[in-house]
């Protein structure tokens, strides 16, 4: 990587929270950005559609991120992304992962549990 990897993680941090409150859905099964665009098609300005950007360094784990979400487990209650589900999907893919991109996963995980923690306090 070009660029310092922590940057990178804090841009990426960043974008992930904006597309995961984008994609939230709420109680009532719509989600914000559906919310968002219904609206703008009325002519009623909505700043929150406009946010930062994935890096393009991201970009491909943000995919696996999605990827991997779509599986992912829990009994109460969603779980973490395990380090089984990530090897068994990166062996299953042939890709071979680096480290900085596991640390990337992580922290798009830990935005995954922040904006599902927000949708609670506002339902």
């Amino acid at each position: 990587m070009r660029c310092s990897t922590k940057a990178i993680e804090e841009e990426a941090h960043a974008a992930a929270l904006h597309l995961l409150r984008l994609s939230h859905t709420g109680g009532d099964g719509v989600t914000a950005a559906e919310k968002a665009e219904f609206l703008e098609a009325k002519g009623i300005s909505v700043p929150f559609l406009d946010g930062p950007e994935m890096p393009p360094q991201a970009e491909h784990v943000w995919g696996w991120f999605q990827a991997l979400c779509s599986g992912r487990g829990g009994g109460f209650g969603p779980a973490p992304l395990s380090w089984a589900d990530m090897h068994g999907f990166f062996n299953l893919q042939g890709i071979e992962v680096r480290a900085w991109e596991l640390s990337l996963l992580r922290v798009f995980d830990a935005a995954w549990f922040e904006v599902n923690r927000e949708g609670k306090k506002d339902e």
